[in-house]
């Protein structure tokens, strides 16, 4: 994963300097929760921002995280987290995230998982970088509602193992990569793998872009 740091850094300290203007970014950061990221993504979506300043980009959002794209950096992501109070303390999926990642490069399990490292703070929200990949969620659904129809298996879908995103690795693994996955999953109780977290890069690969667990 190539890119400029500090250029990176500067670019998006200038857009949320411009998100100022937006009176739902104010509630976000305030909040720093689901409810309020969908009312500011409704709000930026509709905003004016100078392409040639801030390029095209795109604002995604999960229960956990919300994911902005811009054109001028086509090979990254930037993520912030939504912080989930436990025991006093905000629970960062970001931050388990990055977590992730690293254990698995430390087990060497990482050709499976897009990378992912902090970048900076920035307003208060912690701001981290992912390799970008695209998604195809109807593609993923469907190739795993044929596979089941033609293989015959049952899931139990209350199960952590049988997730939509992870049934679809099990067809385009080898079995020994599936099980060196799954494995390393089940050790770390790492779930929530359903067809969104699953990302295809240019080269056809596929690799697991949301692995935080929520």
């Amino acid at each position: 994963m190539k890119y400029n740091a500090q250029e990176l850094i500067e670019f998006y300290e200038n857009f949320f300097d411009k998100c100022e203007e937006i009176d739902k970014f104010w509630d976000f950061l305030y909040e720093r929760d689901y409810d309020s990221f969908e009312l500011f993504q409704e709000e930026i979506t509709n905003s004016r921002f100078d392409s040639n300043v801030f390029g095209d980009f795109e604002v995604w959002y999960g229960v956990s995280k919300g994911v902005f794209y811009n054109s001028f950096f086509p090979n990254i992501v930037v993520k912030i987290p939504f912080l989930y109070e436990v025991e006093e303390d905000d629970l960062d999926y970001c931050q388990i995230e990055e977590r992730n990642y690293q254990l698995a490069v430390e087990e060497g399990v990482e050709r499976f998982f897009a990378p992912m490292e902090y970048l900076t703070d920035c307003k208060g929200m912690s701001l981290y970088v992912m390799q970008y990949a695209n998604v195809n969620t109807d593609y993923v659904s469907q190739s795993v509602e044929t596979y089941l129809d033609e293989t015959g298996k049952t899931v139990d879908w209350s199960d952590r193992g049988a997730q939509t995103g992870e049934l679809f690795l099990e067809q385009y693994l080898d079995h020994k990569d599936f099980l060196e996955l799954t494995k390393f999953l089940n050790k770390w109780s790492i779930g929530d793998l359903h067809e969104a977290n699953v990302g295809f890069l240019e080269d056809d690969s596929i690799i697991l872009i949301d692995y935080s667990d929520y």
